[in-house]
């Protein structure tokens, strides 16, 4: 028998533990369905569900959240003599998808068709009045309810569009639409647009004195999302390209072959640009992961202009060519969103050229401010870091 009060309690545990009935199993957990993830029920293959919703937002969930007073305010019905549009009151053409989450299976309704996701992209972008208007960006977000669509800062349509975006994706996901040329168009439109608002809101980013800016890591989390589901729909396309040609079921016309290698190596070139250093969730390439990367990627596109311009930038970058580097982001070959990329790299090879200069200068050598701006640090006459000669 137990001697000590230590062992009487254990001996007293043990008999407890012994009469308890089994623990039930735990429940398996369905994985939560992010905007690029399958649709993984367990079990094999991935089943996908027939989306009914012809609406840009259910009409379930639009009701719900237009009595809850929880419209955005870019959802708004707004009449000319009010103030502010009216938080519980919205339409078809206005209200949105919100993006949530899905632990259950969702419901065909709640699903938006090919037709509804292309109507809502076009809204999406609608509202960035056919040019990135900058708009206020001095309107802090107190004021944004209050604020008409059209004066709204850019900042404000661009968290609007990255939520809807992301619900965008998941519908896609849902349905199995990850894989033939409509998706890619849909994800080619989701990355471009992520690349030119991440530029233009560099200045507004989120920070302890101004919380409620541009959340530059989950803006860039999701383009990396987008790229990478991209890179899987190219695949499935050449994969359902060359059975059907082996089967002599439909010949893929080179027109239609040469125009998939185009846009696919313009986003390859993209993903190369995002991975020159650390930011956010893109990490630099490792030499072993970028000799894998390219060994994936097809000798065509591997060989585009596009791409092979990419790699010239990266090599200018990892070599601290400052000079190279700023000729080949100003020159006519670079496009907009090229340099959109490349402009989060500006400031660290520029503290790079300075440390370089600072190992190999004599002693007590000096230099003008003007000649260290100019020849050094690749400063153009107004200050900026120039970039992007051409079109985008």
């Amino acid at each position: 028998p137990p001697c000590s009060r230590r062992e009487k309690l254990a001996s007293r545990a043990a008999r407890f533990a012994d009469d308890a009935p089994p623990a039930p199993a735990p429940r398996p957990r369905r994985r939560d369905l992010d905007d690029d993830d399958d649709d993984d029920r367990g079990g094999g293959a991935p089943r996908h569900i027939v989306g009914a919703c012809e609406d840009m937002c259910p009409v379930a969930e639009r009701e719900r959240r237009a009595n809850a007073a929880e419209l955005d305010v870019l959802e708004r019905v707004w009449d000319a003599t009010q103030s502010r549009g009216d938080r519980k009151k919205t339409s078809a053409q206005l209200a949105v998808k919100k993006y949530t989450r899905i632990v259950d299976d969702p419901s065909p309704a709640d699903v938006r068709t090919r037709a509804a996701l292309t109507r809502t992209c076009e809204h999406l972008y609608s509202l960035l009045g056919g040019r990135a208007r900058y708009g206020d960006e001095c309107i802090p977000k107190s004021r944004w309810a209050s604020t008409r669509p059209e004066d709204l800062p850019l900042l404000a349509r661009s968290d609007f569009l990255w939520d809807r975006l992301r619900g965008v994706r998941q519908d896609m996901s849902l349905q199995g639409f990850n894989r033939d040329a409509w998706a890619a168009t849909r994800l080619e439109e989701m990355a471009r647009c992520a690349i030119a608002l991440e530029y233009l809101l560099c200045e507004h980013r989120a920070s302890l004195a101004a919380p409620d800016g541009h959340d530059s890591h989950l803006h860039v989390e999701q383009l990396g999302k987008t790229l990478g589901t991209l890179r899987g729909v190219y695949a499935e396309i050449r994969s359902a390209s060359a059975a059907d040609a082996d089967a002599d079921e439909v010949a893929s016309s080179d027109s239609s072959s040469d125009l998939l290698t185009d846009r696919e190596a313009e986003h390859a070139a993209y993903q190369i640009l995002l991975k020159l250093d650390d930011h956010g969730p893109f990490k630099r390439a490792s030499g072993v992961a970028f000799l894998r990367d390219a060994r994936a990627t097809p000798p065509e596109v591997l060989t585009h202009p596009k791409v092979q311009f990419a790699l010239k930038i990266k090599i200018a970058y990892e070599a601290g060519n400052v000079v190279e580097f700023f000729r080949l982001t100003r020159s006519k070959r670079c496009t907009y969103l090229q340099a959109c990329c490349a402009f989060k790299y500006f400031d660290k090879i520029r503290v790079r050229a300075l440390e370089a200069l600072v190992s190999s200068s004599a002693k007590g050598a000096t230099m003008k401010a003007a000649t260290l701006a100019r020849d050094v640090l690749r400063f153009t006459a107004n200050g900026g870091g120039g970039g992007g000669g051409g079109g985008g």
